[in-house]
């Protein structure tokens, strides 16, 4: 992670590219290869820039943050799997790159559809109540 954070504090803006890291890293390591960083935010900012990085990693906790204020982690407990299994997910990326196995990838769109989703379903509407199935007409 030390080099990559060198190659973000040489391009902080706009990065170096995609993919770049995996060019950049043999020149710096004579000539052992690594494919990318290990790490989803330092991957984003290497390869993009910082602004990138921190709204695509801001989005997601505040996805999180705002499922959990909401009420997510005091419902039932698959609901409140969907945010565990979230977090973990997030957790994971930041100590290695699982983006590039189609499954987890999948499984990190579905699941932040989901937080999506219950934020959606929880916010108050013009009467200040909470959506529910009840209260939607046909």
């Amino acid at each position: 992670w030390q080099y990559a954070l060198q190659l973000v504090a040489a391009r902080p803006w706009f990065g170096w590219g995609a993919a770049a890291f995996s060019v950049l890293y043999p020149i710096h390591a004579a000539k052992r290869w690594h494919g990318h960083v290990h790490n989803l935010p330092l991957e984003l900012a290497v390869s993009h820039g910082l602004p990138v990085m921190v709204l695509i990693v801001g989005t997601v906790l505040v996805l999180l943050m705002l499922a959990a204020r909401r009420g997510m982690l005091q419902k039932p407990p698959l609901e409140r799997a969907w945010w565990a299994a979230s977090l973990v997910l997030v957790v994971m990326h930041a100590t290695d790159l699982p983006l590039f196995d189609s499954r987890l990838n999948i499984l990190g769109w579905t699941l932040l559809a989901g937080l999506c989703a219950f934020i959606r379903e929880s916010e108050p509407d013009r009467d200040g109540l909470a959506a529910s199935p009840e209260r939607v007409d046909p």
